[in-house]
């Protein structure tokens, strides 16, 4: 799962945007994890909406449109290759990618402090796709995609750091506050 996850994550490695993007992620997340924990969730709301303007979502969209083949829409199938329709208008709006890779940033946050992302996070995002807002598993999978791109920049920002007690139980509360959020 893990390797799916990651697919959009390492095709954006490469130039200024990327280096870019990512000493923010990690200077803002150091700002994050430094706040006092009863200002968590307003801290993490103004980190990734500084993070998420619509042009990093919208080249970021882009960037998983390019890597969809690589995916999988169903078990063992790979998926069709993002039409000429769904590059001029992708079917995933900039405010469900944006929410797609938030959720991956506090995966990786989680991921990073030994919590479980995939109970916590990913599994409850993935079903409320599926079964509250019944996207299409085509849909679904390009969510995915951004998910994983959000949780491996994270993963990546934070891998020099030791995540301490004090930034876990912030994590913490970060990653019981998803659901409320979505």
């Amino acid at each position: 799962m893990r390797r799916l996850l990651a697919v959009p994550y390492g095709c954006a490695r490469k130039g200024r945007a990327f280096q870019r993007l990512l000493l923010l992620v990690t200077v803002l997340a150091s700002i994050f994890l430094a706040s006092h924990q009863t200002q968590a969730e307003e801290a993490e709301r103004d980190i990734f909406s500084e993070l998420l303007t619509d042009k990093t979502v919208k080249t970021t969209l882009d960037g998983m449109l390019a890597t969809l083949p690589s995916a999988q829409c169903a078990p063992g199938q790979a998926c069709a290759p993002a039409s000429p329709e769904e590059i001029a208008t992708p079917p995933v709006s900039v405010e469900q990618a944006r929410g797609a890779i938030r959720a991956g940033f506090i995966s990786g946050l989680a991921e990073w402090c030994g919590l479980d992302w995939q109970g916590r996070v990913f599994q409850p995002l993935i079903d409320s796709y599926r079964n509250v807002d019944r996207l299409e598993p085509r849909i679904v999978t390009m969510l995915t995609l951004l998910h994983g791109y959000g949780q491996g920049q994270m993963v990546e920002s934070m891998k020099t750091q030791q995540c301490s007690a004090a930034q876990r139980d912030s994590i913490d509360s970060l990653v019981s506050s998803v659901g409320d959020a979505r």
